[in-house]
């Protein structure tokens, strides 16, 4: 999974440098556009809870790397797991220290998406970024 999320970081690096004219103009435009993916591509931790973010916002996560290593991850770690509850780590954990299935986290944190995928949506933005590069 990192190894294809540094192929899509790689790839993207690559458009936005055949975008640029020149080396300066590439590094000016890259930081920005990381800075969109790293923060569209952060779970909500509101999840349910959450306002339904705007078609402009789902766009963009849509095409950030970073949001779909970070569900793909959390559906390999805790798809199918059970968790131990423990009443003592309440204060600590808050809402979450009261589930009892890792399925449980993920549908409250709304991660719907399979590690399959995610990982098919990552090779999509491989793709995507080396027809921009192109």
């Amino acid at each position: 999974m990192m190894a294809l999320v540094a192929v899509c970081s790689a790839a993207l690096g690559l458009a936005i440098g055949a975008a640029a004219q020149r080396g300066e103009r590439a590094m000016a435009i890259g930081a920005p556009i990381m800075i969109v993916h790293m923060l569209t591509g952060v779970i909500d931790p509101a999840g349910q809870a959450a306002q339904q973010p705007s078609a402009a916002m789902r766009g963009l996560r849509m095409l950030s790397p970073i949001r779909h290593a970070i569900e793909g991850l959390c559906v390999a770690e805790l798809g199918g797991l059970r968790l131990a509850r423990n009443a003592a780590d309440a204060p600590r954990m808050g809402g979450l220290a009261l589930v009892a299935t890792g399925d449980e986290v993920l549908r409250r944190l709304e991660v719907f998406s399979s590690f399959e995928q995610s990982l098919g949506l990552l090779v999509a933005l491989v793709f995507l970024h080396l027809a921009v590069a192109a």
